[in-house]
């Protein structure tokens, strides 16, 4: 089944399909690292610490490249462009996860305590 539906599509209408999926998983992608960035530095703010500032450099540093997926014209050309965008985020998303996981608990106790000092007031 999954052979006759592949026979369905022509090369070009193929290209088209991918380019389309591949810049639509882009600009979750951006949305979903540039959401997770703001969310530590705000857990960051409430630590004491300062903002990222290098992760919105890189996340900034891959929308040129990602602007060219809709205008690719070869699935390989998508593929490498694909790889050039994501590892850097999927990378981005791993270091705040690691690097602030302390921090995330740290401002939820924080930000716990004080509403409990507000309702006890």
């Amino acid at each position: 089944m999954i052979e006759w539906m592949g026979g369905l599509f022509t090369p070009e209408q193929y290209v088209l399909w991918t380019r389309i999926q591949c810049t639509a998983w882009t600009l979750a992608d951006f949305v979903i690292v540039f959401g997770l960035l703001r969310i530590s530095d705000r857990a960051r703010a409430v630590c004491g610490r300062p903002g990222h500032v290098w992760a919105y450099g890189v996340l900034l540093a891959t929308a040129p490249v990602a602007a060219v997926i809709p205008f690719a014209r070869r699935g390989g050309l998508i593929f490498v462009i694909e790889l050039l965008v994501t590892v850097p985020h999927f990378v981005l998303i791993l270091w705040v996860l690691i690097a602030d996981a302390g921090t995330f608990a740290r401002a939820l106790s924080r930000l716990v305590e004080e509403k409990e000092k507000r309702q006890a007031a």
